[in-house]
C-alpha cells in the first residue's frame, strides 16, 4: 500500500493521499465482514489456510465471521506530526526557499 501513496504540491499547499481501498480500515479501524470460504488444512493442531487451487483434502472451510481491525494510522494528524512538518518545511525555508 506505501506505493499508492501520491503528492500533490504547489506553491501554498501540500496534499498527501492514497486512493487505495485498503486505506480506509487502516487509518480508522473498523471490522471487516469476512464472507466464508477459506480453505484450511490442520497441521499439528493449527490452522493453515491454503489456496483455493490446492488439490487434494483439506480440513474444513471457514464460516462467515467478522474480524476486529484496530486503527493503524498511516496518515498522521497528531500535534507531533504536525510539528515534525513544520520544522521540516522551517529548515527548507531557511536553506533557500526564502528567495
Amino acid at each position: 500500500m506505501r506505493d499508492s501513496f501520491s503528492i500533490d504540491a504547489s506553491s501554498n499547499k501540500v496534499a498527501v493521499g492514497t486512493n487505495s481501498v485498503k486505506a480506509a480500515i487502516h487509518q480508522f479501524g473498523g471490522t471487516i465482514k469476512h464472507p466464508g470460504g477459506t480453505r484450511y488444512v490442520l497441521i499439528d493442531g493449527l490452522a493453515k489456510f491454503v489456496a483455493n487451487s490446492l488439490v487434494g483434502p483439506v480440513s474444513g472451510v471457514t464460516k462467515a465471521h467478522p474480524i476486529p481491525m484496530p486503527a493503524r494510522p498511516m496518515l498522521g494528524d497528531s500535534d507531533a506530526d504536525r510539528k515534525e512538518i513544520l520544522d521540516v518545511l522551517e529548515r527548507h525555508y531557511r536553506k533557500g526557499w526564502a528567495g
